[in-house]
């Protein structure tokens, strides 16, 4: 539900959109279990369901609901959008078959991260990232070079609003504490995530900047026991950082 202080919101709206949440969390989901979420009337929940079904935005299977592909459809004009859309392939796509591993790009969007696109070496290790993946900033690689390269009042603003929730027991949960990261990311050009998200997994990302603005960030990530902190420094960072030139040189002179 809303729960923002400065603007109004509409009730009606505000519920169908937590119905589409709720419904893109699960792999099919029925009118009870919804409905046992919602402090709306099963009958009332069943209407939405109906109206958002007849609008094509959600499939019926059974007595399962699920999201319709209309908001792939949506989804692509807001990813092509994007300035970065165009220049990803095929340095992306090289540095995944260079490190073997899995390599994506984010950008930030309203104090949340998304992947923009995602390509996988033949060792890649899959942990659920996927296109479209909404994270928190502070705990990962390409979200921590995008919060290196904001204004301190944007950072503050962000972690005011969203906070610094605990993925693991290595997530960087002071404010202080990451702000010294962010610190030395600016000086070292690069970001490191030591299992701050997902037990095991090690990832280094670097920042793409054109005409002094961040647009996003580049990571590769890998399971730690192959992906360690020396190859991260040794290896992987030179990587990163290269194919980050290369996306910056397409952005700034395609």
């Amino acid at each position: 539900m809303a729960t923002t202080s400065d603007a109004r919101t509409i009730k009606t709206a505000d519920t169908a959109f937590t119905i589409i949440e709720l419904v893109g969390k699960r792999n099919g989901i029925t009118l009870t279990e919804i409905s046992n979420q919602l402090p709306q009337s099963k009958s009332t929940v069943h209407h939405y369901l109906t109206t958002l079904h007849q609008r094509g935005y959600l499939i019926r299977q059974d007595d399962q609901y699920f999201l319709s592909l209309r908001f792939l459809h949506h989804g692509m004009k807001a990813r092509n959008r994007r300035e970065l859309s165009n220049s990803l392939n095929p340095t992306l796509k090289d540095l995944a078959e260079d490190t073997g591993e899995i390599a994506w790009v984010a950008v930030a969007e309203r104090g949340k991260s998304y992947i923009l696109e995602l390509e996988s070496g033949e060792k890649a290790v899959h942990t659920g990232e996927h296109i479209g993946l909404r994270q928190d900033l502070h705990c990962h690689a390409a979200g921590k070079c995008i919060l290196a390269h904001m204004l301190d009042e944007q950072v503050d603003e962000i972690l005011s609003e969203h906070g610094l929730s605990r993925h693991t027991d290595r997530t960087i949960t002071d404010r202080d504490d990451l702000k010294a990261e962010l610190r030395t990311i600016r000086e070292e050009g690069v970001a490191y995530m030591h299992g701050e998200t997902i037990k095991g997994l090690n990832s280094v990302g670097a920042p793409i900047i054109s005409q002094e603005t961040v647009l996003g960030a580049i990571s590769v990530a890998g399971p730690a026991k192959r992906v360690s902190e020396e190859k991260l420094r040794d290896t992987l960072a030179d990587q990163v950082l290269a194919a980050a030139n290369a996306i910056e040189l397409e952005v700034t002179y395609a």
